[in-house]
């Protein structure tokens, strides 16, 4: 394997070799990759969130037992106006790049590699085509023989995924007191974990450690209790709260989520297939943004108006309607 390429890079090939791995056998692979490489302090799990976003894998846990599996190759259309652009996704090969520049040449389109650019946490290269419409990026994606996505899966993804009030109301609850486990209760203002605040009022996010069994997350409303993700879990308690957690700059059309408060994975992939790149990391910019633990936002930039606005109905929440800047270049410091 080159070792020229980025440490998601390699991580990518191996998915794709592989076909499957567990959650095992990836962290064995972060740390392999990670001792020849500058892994930029990347955390097993972050990178996998990464690459998932980025749909190249899809991950899965049933009963406590978390997998990585490679997603099928896909030139995935962008919801961009005028000219016709596609990306590349799912698992690849090392030799991914060097077919669909060839299919793309032969139809009279053009692939585009961009690399990791700075501002953002490390990624694999992006593999883009430029075309005259349509027709040509599905000629492309058949001469390459990979799946065509059309329409755009942004458009698709953030029609499909549930929204916050859909998934409250759809969860198993059930009237039970406050278990004695260890665990850590969030804080929906600052994104912080602190002590279980047993019998607390208003809807509560908790995570408990068992003994023996793995650790799972618990939504809480007074007597109820059910089973749920973490990251929609998040965004239930954001929803109810009074205050703005995310900041949306329609004028350059862009989202920024707190770092501590990710978007459910599906409304994140969505968002990322706006532009089929990773979201930047930007720190606090000064006086009017919400306080967070960290003073650091994920960047999703490249947003049709139609797609933002139907993700920001999904979370049930509102946006500050402030100015987003430019991330400036330099070392990133990414999420966990």
């Amino acid at each position: 394997m080159p070792f020229n390429l980025t440490a998601l890079e390699q991580l990518l090939h191996v998915v794709t070799a592989r076909g499957t791995l567990s959650w095992q056998e990836w962290k064995d692979a972060c740390w392999s990759v990670s001792g020849s490489l500058d892994f930029n302090g990347l955390s097993p799990g972050a990178a996998a969130r990464t690459l998932d976003e980025l749909g190249h894998v899809e991950i899965s846990s049933e009963n406590g037992s978390v997998r990585l599996m490679a997603a099928p190759a896909v030139l995935v259309r962008l919801p961009k106006a005028g000219i016709a652009v596609g990306v590349l996704s799912g698992g690849r090969s090392p030799q991914a790049s060097n077919r669909l520049a060839a299919a793309a040449s032969e139809h009279g389109a053009r692939m585009i590699s961009r690399p990791h650019s700075a501002g953002r946490p490390e990624t694999p290269a992006v593999f883009c085509v430029d075309a005259e419409d349509t027709r040509v990026l599905a000629a492309v994606a058949a001469t390459a023989q990979i799946h065509f996505g059309d329409p755009p899966a942004a458009w698709s993804l953030a029609h499909a995924a549930g929204a916050v009030a859909a998934y409250l109301a759809g969860l198993s609850w059930r009237h039970a007191p406050e278990p004695a486990l260890q665990g850590r209760e969030f804080n929906a203002g600052t994104g912080h974990y602190n002590p279980i605040r047993n019998g607390a009022a208003g809807l509560r996010l908790i995570q408990y450690y068992p003994r023996v069994h793995p650790p799972f997350w618990e939504l809480r409303d007074g007597g109820r209790a059910a089973r749920t993700d973490r990251d929609w879990g998040i965004h239930a308690c954001l929803s109810r709260d009074e205050r703005e957690h995310l900041v949306y700059d329609r004028e350059l059309s862009a989202l920024a989520v707190p770092l501590e408060k990710p978007l459910p994975r599906p409304l994140g992939r969505a968002l990322v297939m706006c532009c089929g790149e990773a979201p930047e990391l930007l720190a606090t910019p000064g006086a009017g943004w919400p306080v967070t633990a960290s003073g650091r936002y994920h960047v999703y930039r490249h947003l049709p108006r139609n797609i933002a606005d139907l993700v920001l109905n999904k979370l049930g929440q509102e946006a500050l309607p402030l100015h987003i800047p430019p991330t400036s270049p330099g070392p990133v410091q990414p999420s966990a």
